[in-house]
């Protein structure tokens, strides 16, 4: 049961956020990067952690960036 209530609150404290809504001069460490493929084709999908809260928040970033694998 502690395993399901950990996994809940790991999921509640994730946001989704546009790469337009994040702040300029803020740091932000990358937990995961990736390139994955959507319907649009392969992007680059982040996991970072905000500076503030501790938060985690996923972003996609623009298809202008690659990553090499």
């Amino acid at each position: 049961m502690d395993a399901l209530k950990n996994n809940l609150i790991k999921q509640s404290n994730t946001r989704f956020m546009s790469v337009g809504d994040m702040s300029i001069g803020q740091l932000y460490r990358i937990i995961w990067m990736e390139n994955r493929e959507t319907q649009y084709g392969v992007t680059v999908h982040c996991v970072l952690e905000a500076g503030d809260d501790g938060g985690i928040m996923e972003v996609y970033l623009p298809r202008s960036i690659k990553i090499k694998d």
